[in-house]
């Protein structure tokens, strides 16, 4: 429990561990006492901003911060890393397959625009955009 408190402290967002729990027993469909990546998607759309601008904002702090290395995408040793942080500790077939699952356009890692597309379960470009 104290992990995912962690996890939520690095993205920006001060959660007691009696929330953290809380926010578990509701998320955790399975309840298996993990989050796989469905359940932990679901945290990250319910604790974010509803303002669009600030969720976009937001969204891109927690990719910067799951980029460990700074180049701009959640290589398969960040994702084995991230993976691990919320308490699922994948092989690396699986790891694999999960970045496949991601990675629409198949060069191997997770771009911002993935990662977007993840999170929000939106694959429209901004609504900014003419």
């Amino acid at each position: 429990m104290a992990d995912l408190a962690n996890i939520f402290k690095r993205l920006g967002s001060e959660l007691s561990l009696e929330q953290t729990s809380e926010i578990l027993k509701v998320i955790d469909a399975n309840n298996d006492n993990y989050l796989d990546m469905d359940e932990w998607t679901a945290i990250m759309r319910n604790s974010v901003s509803h303002d669009p601008e600030e969720y976009l904002n937001q969204l891109k702090t927690a990719f910067n911060r799951i980029d460990t290395d700074g180049d701009g995408f959640i290589n398969v040793e960040e994702l084995t890393k991230l993976m691990a942080a919320v308490g699922q500790n994948l092989s690396s077939e699986d790891i694999e397959l999960l970045l496949s699952e991601i990675d629409d356009n198949k060069d191997g890692k997770i771009g911002f625009e993935e990662f977007r597309v993840l999170m929000t379960g939106n694959g429209n470009e901004s609504e900014n955009e003419d």
